[in-house]
């Protein structure tokens, strides 16, 4: 057993592998160094628009700048659980080259098979992307609400596919 498949073993017991009755969305991006509005301004929009239709997963909930250590453990412990329990991966690119933490999110919503949509909160933002980032995107979108038009898509597929095995 490798050490991705002992990290899922861990964290797919009954106390981490949850049954949604939405689909789940984690959010993903840079938080170190910024400030609080930039870390949950476009996070709080995607709760505003699926709060009825997702269930969202939002790491602000720990404060990235938060030097105790048992809350820095939970908080990554939280990204884990998200991650593998994820329906969607949802990463702002803005300063994702920069963010050490939001990289290491993509690469295991990857290795996991996770769909992974990236995007600019704006077309003034987008910037070149690492080939390594880049690469792991199952989508990449040149805004926020081509990411919303997305999901809420992928929702309506859902929601008939429901119906027609109703």
């Amino acid at each position: 057993m490798n050490r991705l498949d002992e990290l899922v073993e861990d964290y797919s017991l009954s106390s981490y592998h949850c049954r949604w009755s939405m689909p789940l969305i984690f959010l993903s991006g840079a938080m170190t160094g910024l400030s609080e509005l930039e870390q949950k301004k476009w996070r709080e929009y995607f709760k505003d628009h699926f709060k009825s239709k997702y269930y969202i997963i939002d790491p602000t909930v720990f404060d990235a700048e938060d030097e105790d250590k048992e809350t820095q453990e939970l908080g990554h412990t939280y990204d884990l659980c998200g991650i593998i329990n994820c329906d969607y991966f949802i990463v702002n690119l803005n300063k994702v080259v920069q963010s050490v933490g939001t990289c290491q999110e993509i690469m295991f919503a990857w290795l996991l098979k996770k769909p992974i949509i990236g995007f600019w909160e704006s077309k003034d933002l987008v910037q070149p992307l690492h080939p390594w980032i880049e690469n792991k995107l199952t989508n990449k979108m040149v805004s926020i609400d081509a990411v919303r038009m997305y999901l809420q898509l992928e929702y309506s597929k859902r929601k008939a596919k429901e119906l027609k095995n109703e």
